[in-house]
């Protein structure tokens, strides 16, 4: 199978249940996040299309065949994740023949969304997918996205087209400061001083984190269930594409503002692996992060492990007690517990009683849409990490609330991440390696 650009797969609870009650399944099923920014390029990947698609017209030809390589990208993913984590991986993408005007600083390719639908349903029809669509109904108001999973046929034309296959994107460039409605809708905005001004500072620390050679170990395997990871012994490299980092922000330019890149979705594990010109790197964290800073933001201490709840292991107390915080009412909160971690209702509820009772003091920001003023405060903090160690020549890789930096200059980051959340939050932080 083909190594593929770094990607990031769930456990699709919604689908896995729908599954089991109305189709001849059983288990879980996995979903992983939807790349139309690149493709598989390759003569046999030519060939392929020139066959299948014989009768379109030049001016089609450039969209059509982009959207044909990343489907067999968007296809490979899958079977890489389904591979990784031994459950059935598919995506989801909607089925609908509605044209939706895109907007123009966004495209990182040349096919619209409804040319994409049709594709993947051309390769369904050849044998290559499993279309389950999706529906709205008393448990999915808002709608369930369809799903798309990979059959046996595809996993062998895969094997056929690998040997002379690579990743490419198809734009050069993509644009780094992007802006969300609340609905998750991408929105266009006029540039001014403050767009451009973080324009140039991602485009400084992209630069220089493309400027060394970031390798790491991939999983070949992880457990589903407890997410161990079995590694590969041989090191791929990153490559440029993966360490570039673009800020999203949702309604203005003061409420979210975190930054994103492929990097991130490596597992802890592989992290853990990654080389800077050959040499180790340590990850620094700092604990409990959002909690420490509601702690801090209303000028008291906070609790040396802010997921530290009794009953709960660490991992499933981090995700109650992020949903809660960032949840604006607790029906939401205990809906999307149920969804990301697979409980009942009552265990929900049960979750989120034991993470009020364990922090008191910061209860009132339950269900207050926390993460608005909590990912601006931390995207800033991560600002101002990147750009003191750009400074002094360090390129650092920024996964939200730890910092990813070669190993000789571990020292130093610890310096900065101190001084930069001392000045913002009055405290110090706790920080992990």
């Amino acid at each position: 199978m083909i190594h593929q650009s770094i990607t990031r797969s769930k456990r699709n609870y919604e689908w896995s249940k729908t599954l089991c009650e109305h189709y001849d399944f059983s288990g879980s099923v996995r979903d992983v996040s939807l790349d139309t920014s690149s493709g598989l390029s390759g003569s046999a990947i030519d060939d392929l299309f020139s066959e299948w698609y014989p009768s379109i017209s030049n001016r089609a030809k450039r969209g059509t065949k982009q959207a044909f390589q990343s489907a067999l990208l968007n296809i490979a993913n899958a079977l890489s994740e389904t591979d990784r984590y031994q459950e059935p991986t598919g995506f989801l993408c909607s089925t609908l023949n509605k044209y939706k005007r895109e907007i123009k600083r966004y495209k990182d390719n040349d096919f619209s969304r409804v040319l994409f639908a049709s594709v993947l349903r051309d390769l369904a029809n050849r044998g290559f997918l499993d279309l389950y669509r999706g529906f709205k109904g008393e448990n999915h108001t808002k709608g369930l996205l369809s799903l798309w999973l990979p059959t046996d046929s595809a996993r062998e034309l895969l094997s056929e087209l690998s040997a002379s296959s690579e990743v490419i994107p198809f734009h050069d460039s993509i644009e780094p400061i992007v802006l969300k409605s609340d609905k998750g809708e991408l929105i266009d905005y006029q540039d001014n001083d403050e767009s451009r001004l973080m324009r140039s500072e991602l485009e400084l620390l992209n630069e220089l984190r493309e400027s060394v050679t970031w390798s790491y170990r991939p999983a070949e395997r992880i457990h589903s269930d407890t997410g161990k990871a079995f590694l590969s012994d041989q090191y791929v490299t990153l490559g440029s594409r993966n360490v570039r980092f673009k800020r999203s922000f949702k309604g203005s330019f003061s409420i979210g503002g975190r930054y994103y890149g492929n990097a991130q979705c490596l597992s802890k594990a592989e992290r853990s692996t990654i080389i800077i010109n050959g040499e180790p790197t340590t990850e620094q964290d700092i604990k409990s992060m959002h909690v420490r800073m509601l702690y801090n933001y209303l000028g008291k201490p906070a609790p040396a492990d802010g997921y530290d709840i009794d009953g709960y292991d660490r991992e499933t107390a981090k995700k109650v007690a992020l949903i809660a915080l960032n949840a604006d009412s607790e029906k939401s909160a205990a809906g999307a517990i149920r969804q990301s971690l697979g409980f009942t209702s009552d265990e929900a509820k049960q979750a989120i009683e034991s993470f009020r009772q364990a922090h008191k003091p910061i209860a009132q920001f339950l269900y207050s849409s926390s993460w608005k003023q909590l990912q601006y405060l931390d995207s800033e903090l991560a600002r101002g990490i990147q750009l003191k160690a750009a400074e002094q020549g360090i390129p650092v890789i920024p996964i939200h609330d730890s910092f990813l930096a070669g190993a000789g200059k571990a020292d130093t980051l610890t310096e900065i991440i101190h001084s930069e959340y001392e000045k913002r939050f009055g405290y110090p932080p706790v920080i992990t390696m």
